[in-house]
């Protein structure tokens, strides 16, 4: 056994001995918390790896939002949960503010009367008061 979190331990590449930070496991919700060691830590090129979790979903993704996809330990695939949010910038509202836990991913839809070109936006140019450009 390889790349799993083990009470009490076992020897093996990749095994851990962590608190997995499941969501309520005493009510049976065995899903992964954004902060669980778990997350991002199994072996992509495992025996058998199915392309979808127990729920359906995607089985490869990058949970921890490094950049980089990787399996998750357990049969279910953490996802940064996403919000989409609509934000009229034209005209400027000032206080217009939305506030997310840092794991939560938001979509933003610009919404304007005036014409412009989104593929002109550079991304670097965007930025979220409060936060680094590019997140």
């Amino acid at each position: 056994m390889t790349y799993s979190d083990v009470e009490g331990g076992y020897e093996g590449q990749g095994n851990i001995e962590l608190d997995p930070r499941f969501v309520e496991p005493d009510s049976g919700d065995l899903h992964l918390q954004p902060d669980s060691p778990c997350i991002d830590v199994g072996d992509n090129d495992a025996l058998d790896l199915p392309d979808y979790d127990f729920e359906g979903d995607l089985r490869i993704l990058d949970g921890d939002g490094d950049g980089w996809a990787v399996v998750d330990m357990g049969t279910d695939e953490f996802s940064i949960p996403t919000i989409p949010v609509e934000v009229d910038v034209t005209p400027y509202i000032p206080n217009n503010v939305i506030r997310v836990r840092p794991w939560v991913l938001v979509k933003v839809a610009i919404l304007t009367t005036e014409e412009f070109d989104a593929a002109d936006v550079a991304p670097d140019t965007v930025v979220f008061a409060g936060a680094p450009a590019n997140t």
